[in-house]
């Protein structure tokens, strides 16, 4: 059975067994944003909370996003969308919408903004006095579906890119179709990045089955992602998608374009010297190989703390990962506080007859969580020792005598910049 929530006094949320759609309200007009997975009664629920003439917008066309519209004999879409729609037994006329119409309900204008990617013709909302990014199922911390062919995750990432960059300035909130609601802006960054880890072929994920379809389940520390089972060989970026992926967290964590259009800057700084920086792919490659480097935390009486250490860097999860002892002044600073940076740099090379090392230098930002699950500190204690032995019973042994007491914590990343440094 729906549930519905008002947000504020003009707007409301139907929650629909894991799918959520809208009604606003202006001075002269509503609309329904979406009509639901089993809703089909959803214009008749949207006229109990106003009185206002009620349209209908349809994000996209996937089956749980049009069950109502079967109470209106039109309503807006994406013209490429029809095709979607119609196999889906969608009935009624489709009025076509288009990047940079405007809805305006009365003193509310909602502007319309082509989000493709997860279908072909997905929209977005733009509140624009509220400052309200209406996301469809594009942004959202739940599982974003990017599987068969109507579906494009290098569209799907390059559209989000261009919606930081034209409307970042615009808004500060998302209302999401799936997920937790809200979300803050500055998780598109975060899904750019994922979109990007994916379709470098830096992530592989754990094959499932989902509504009888091979999928392969993806997942990061602030979404997932349902792709296609045969993922991408490395190095497949579109220039949008590496220029978003080569920060992690995008330019949104750093001179983001939202910020050049004089938003806020984040919390992250942009990288100096933008000549020297190297790409996603290049910096996994460094912590992937790389034995070690310095982890950073809030020390005793807030004085930097830094200590080197052994670290791994699991490809199906994108964290690093490390053992220590139990307790200590590292272990203390991190349960007091869990941001922490980690910086490692590969061993670089000289010119024939020169003395200036040339090297690459990688500095992860992000928080740290301790894992309890001692099946998986065993597991990622045997991939740590690798990098270093590929002696089984000497690795064994020792996890076997030293296991037991070894803590092992991860640095699940929110930010990576990396650089060539000449030294002279």
């Amino acid at each position: 059975m729906a549930e519905i929530v008002q947000i504020n006094e003009n707007s409301w949320r139907i929650e629909d067994n894991g799918v959520r759609f809208f009604v606003l309200a202006g001075s002269e007009k509503a609309l329904m944003i979406d009509s639901g997975r089993a809703v089909p009664d959803a214009r008749r629920i949207a006229g109990t909370l106003t009185d206002r003439p009620l349209m209908l917008l349809n994000t996209h066309a996937d089956s749980d996003h049009i069950s109502g519209n079967v109470g209106f004999e039109r309503f807006y879409m994406s013209p490429a969308e029809e095709e979607g729609y119609r196999a889906h037994g969608g009935t009624g006329e489709l009025i076509p919408v288009r990047e940079g119409d405007v809805i305006d309900l009365g003193g509310r204008p909602l502007r319309i903004i082509d989000n493709p990617g997860h279908t072909p013709g997905s929209l977005a909302i733009l509140d624009q006095n509220a400052r309200v990014l209406i996301g469809g199922d594009a942004v959202q911390d739940g599982t974003i579906y990017m599987f068969t062919k109507r579906r494009d995750l290098s569209r799907y990432a390059e559209s989000l890119k261009r919606i930081m960059t034209e409307y970042g300035g615009s808004f500060d909130t998302v209302w999401p179709s799936h997920g937790t609601f809200p979300v803050g802006q500055d998780l598109i960054p975060q899904l750019i990045w994922g979109a990007g880890q994916i379709l470098s072929g830096l992530v592989k994920g754990e094959q499932i089955t989902l509504h009888g379809n091979p999928v392969r389940l993806i997942r990061f520390p602030f979404a997932g992602f349902y792709c296609d089972p045969v993922l991408p060989r490395r190095g497949r970026f579109t220039g949008a998608v590496e220029e978003a992926a080569g920060q992690l967290s995008v330019a949104g964590e750093g001179e983001s374009a939202g910020h050049a259009a004089g938003q806020e800057p984040s919390r992250f700084r942009p990288l100096a010297r933008v000549r020297q920086q190297i790409g996603a792919e290049e910096c996994v490659r460094i912590l992937k190989t790389q034995l070690r480097g310095v982890l950073s935390v809030a020390g005793d009486d807030g004085y930097p703390y830094g200590v080197p250490l052994n670290h791994y860097y699991c490809e199906e999860d994108g964290k690093l990962y490390f053992h220590s002892g139990p307790a200590g002044h590292k272990v203390d600073a991190m349960r007091r506080h869990a941001k922490a940076s980690f910086c490692v740099w590969d061993d670089g090379e000289r010119e024939e007859g020169g003395w200036a090392l040339q090297f690459r230098s990688v500095i992860v930002f992000g928080r740290i969580e301790f894992v309890e699950d001692r099946e998986k500190v065993y597991e990622i204690a045997r991939r740590l020792s690798r990098k270093f032995t590929q002696d089984e019973s000497y690795i064994e042994h020792e996890i076997a005598h030293s296991g037991p007491r070894t803590l092992l914590f991860a640095l699940v990343p929110e930010h990576m910049t990396g650089k060539l440094v000449r030294e002279k």
